[in-house]
């Protein structure tokens, strides 16, 4: 089944004289468990196309749909739910809060949900755990390596147990080898059953993925 399908989507930014076409006519199916990357030129529309993935923007013609429903047909709390439960992001500089610590970090998705502490704590444990950082709880990020930082960014992603996860370009603040362990680690996580969509610009790291996706000038290529 299909989780994310865009059908004839198109986002056009400004008015005008001023009018940029960034997404034309996108058709795209991406199944349950899927391992997709988007390349492309920069300014081809990948962030773009990411952003709407990820219901952080709407498209301006087509249609988006999540689990079969268009989103258009999501009232604000629903879109709200899906994207704090149902999708997260990962980021090239990780996003991390440099004043907490890595436990913190990881947990800030869990402090809007009705949990106790106990429950917040062993989830977070839990997954520092698979990903090697179980050591690492009280530091901040300021003074660990950035393969860490990375992987501290893909527990904070993993443990509100989306269905979905998006990468952008999450290995462009890493040398090649640490960027090449974490694909391996994202393509294991895949294999457990999570959806992944990755934009890189590197194809060494495209080549991780199943399928792929392949933007020029707003135009997606499969």
């Amino acid at each position: 089944m299909a989780i994310i399908e865009l059908r004839n989507v198109g986002k056009t930014y400004g008015k005008g004289e001023c009018e940029t076409e960034a997404l034309k006519n996108v058709n795209i199916k991406i199944d349950e468990g899927d391992f997709w990357s988007i390349m492309g030129p920069s300014g081809s529309g990948k962030s773009t196309l990411l952003n709407i993935l990820g219901c952080m923007d709407k498209p301006s013609e087509g249609e988006y749909l999540f689990n079969g429903k268009s989103i258009e047909k999501y009232s604000v709390d629903e879109l709200s739910y899906v994207r704090n439960t149902h999708i997260s992001f990962v980021f090239q500089h990780f996003a991390l809060l440099n004043d907490y610590s890595v436990f913190d970090n990881i947990i800030l998705p869990l402090n809007c949900k009705k949990m106790t502490s106990s429950d917040k704590k062993n989830k977070a444990e839990y997954y520092m755990k698979q990903l090697g950082i179980e050591s690492l709880g009280k530091k901040k990020p300021s003074q660990i390596s950035g393969g860490q930082q990375q992987r501290v960014a893909i527990a904070r992603a993993l443990i509100t147990e989306p269905d979905v996860i998006l990468a952008d370009e999450p290995t462009g603040a890493l040398d090649q080898k640490t960027g090449e362990e974490l694909m391996k680690l994202l393509k294991e996580i895949n294999i457990q059953g999570k959806t992944i969509i990755v934009v890189t610009h590197d194809e060494k790291i495209a080549n991780v993925a199943s399928k792929r996706i392949y933007i020029e000038d707003g135009i997606c290529h499969i």
